[in-house]
């Protein structure tokens, strides 16, 4: 197969509801190929292998995760294996592209960057009713592009935890043998990490490229508490790679704390153990915690 411009790898477990959503936001043009790795899907498999027999003729490449790790990271791997592009990007199954995505990725095709990261949209994956997942990052590049400061830059290139919404080289990719941990979460964390420590160039643009969608199915929704206790060690382990190779007052910047975990497990769970547990994870690893709710204040 010719190399491609743009391989779209995408992780898939059982979404076969929002799949051929995301299949139709791409564009079936000859020099871009999309790659769906299954990750040992058990539900709608009727449906999926009809989609797969339809689809394959548009460049779309449907593979399975045969190994002994399975999770979106997994995945990703697998499908990164078999990309041609040269441009990488990563899509979920139950999100989708926004119109003219591809138009504007299309503008930076010759750049020389490394990376080069644009900004979501999220939404009710069912209701289509506007989200605020995306806010967070949306804010890391607005602020840059107003205040192109070495500092504001360091919290795009440590903080920006989503591989969605970028176009990442796939020689930066091969040169430094990047992949995904295959962990039950947060598979994205080190990752991201990694790439923005290695990469020599990274463009920033505030076009919107790509929504994150919610619902109750999703990875993200489902309740389990190992989940919590992989998240925080995730959180730790990026804030040491960090604190290993920069100075503490730039560290101490980019603003890493323990309050996400510590608010999505009592968002969750109601539980003041599990919220003990992972207070002691973030103190073993001197991560900052400011934490109010109700009665409670835990400060670190």
């Amino acid at each position: 197969m010719a190399n491609k411009l743009f391989s779209v790898v995408i992780p898939y477990y059982n979404s076969i509801s929002t799949l051929q959503r995301l299949l139709d936001s791409i564009p079936r043009d000859p020099d871009i190929e999309v790659i769906v790795a299954d990750d040992k899907s058990t539900e709608g498999m009727e449906v999926f292998n009809a989609l797969k027999e339809k689809e394959q003729c548009y460049n779309r490449i449907f593979v399975e995760n045969t190994g002994n790790s399975k999770g979106v990271g997994a995945a990703r791997n697998v499908g990164l294996g078999f990309a041609t592009g040269k441009w990488i990007l990563f899509a979920d199954a139950d999100d989708y592209f926004l119109d003219g995505a591809f138009d504007e990725l299309r503008k930076h095709a010759d750049s020389q960057a490394d990376q080069i990261f644009f900004c979501h949209t999220s939404a009710d994956s069912e209701t289509g009713e506007p989200g605020k997942r995306h806010a967070f990052y949306e804010k890391l590049i607005s602020t840059y592009l107003s205040d192109p400061s070495e500092e504001n830059e360091r919290k795009i290139r440590y903080r920006y935890s989503w591989v969605t919404s970028k176009m990442i080289s796939h020689s930066f990719l091969k040169k430094n043998n990047l992949r995904f941990e295959e962990i039950l979460t947060s598979e994205d964390s080190m990752f991201t990490v990694y790439s923005g420590w290695l990469s020599d160039t990274i463009e920033y643009y505030d076009h919107p490229i790509y929504c994150i969608t919610a619902n109750n199915r999703s990875v993200t929704h489902k309740k389990n508490r190992e989940k919590e206790f992989v998240q925080a060690h995730s959180v730790c382990k990026r804030v040491r790679f960090l604190q290993e190779r920069l100075p503490k007052d730039q560290v101490d910047a980019l603003g890493f704390s323990g309050n996400l975990c510590i608010r999505r497990a009592f968002r969750m769970y109601h539980d003041p153990l599990l919220m003990l547990q992972l207070y002691v994870i973030f103190k073993k690893n001197h991560i900052p915690l400011k934490y109010k709710v109700g009665p409670f204040h835990i400060k670190l």
